[in-house]
């Protein structure tokens, strides 16, 4: 995969990563509603009107507005628009992310809103990149059960 071509010397690269090293700690280890988080949301759409066509800056920005699951149809919306930029062959510092993370939780937007059969064809998609992935088996799973379940109690109504 081509890396970001605005990151051309490898201090920038460092720069970078480092900052969205720093973006993802404050995603897992900050209450969600702390200061850190109104920063942290400004400095990622800083990112993305900084560099429109950097993958990285919609995915984090994505998992932040997940993570504060206020905004399900905007992380949608962002994670959408990371695996558009990969489509495009507009990739990012971080290959995973190109590749099946921004797939995956697209799919996990997708579930949390209610639009499962849109999940569940990213969810395969994303077992066809990394098929050893036991927890979006699992998901699967436990939506299928779920599902076999709402079917069942529609059938018990009088």
């Amino acid at each position: 995969m081509k890396t970001y071509q605005k990151y051309p010397d490898f201090l920038q690269q460092q720069r970078f990563a480092e900052a969205r090293q720093g973006a993802l700690a404050q995603l897992r280890n900050h209450p969600r509603d702390s200061h850190a988080w109104v920063l942290l949301s400004r400095a990622l759409r800083g990112l993305q009107k900084d560099h429109p066509d950097l993958m990285d800056g919609w995915y984090l920005y994505g998992m932040y507005q997940l993570r504060k699951s206020q905004a399900v149809q905007q992380a949608r919306q962002s994670f959408g628009k990371a695996l558009a930029l990969v489509a495009e062959g507009k990739n990012g510092m971080d290959p995973a992310i190109g590749s099946f993370l921004a797939m995956l939780h697209l799919a996990d937007a997708y579930r949390l809103s209610g639009h499962w059969v849109e999940a569940k064809t990213l969810y395969r998609q994303v077992l066809q990149v990394k098929p050893k992935l036991e927890a979006v088996r699992r998901i699967i799973e436990d939506m299928d059960r779920q599902i076999v379940q709402l079917a069942d109690d529609i059938q018990r109504m009088p």
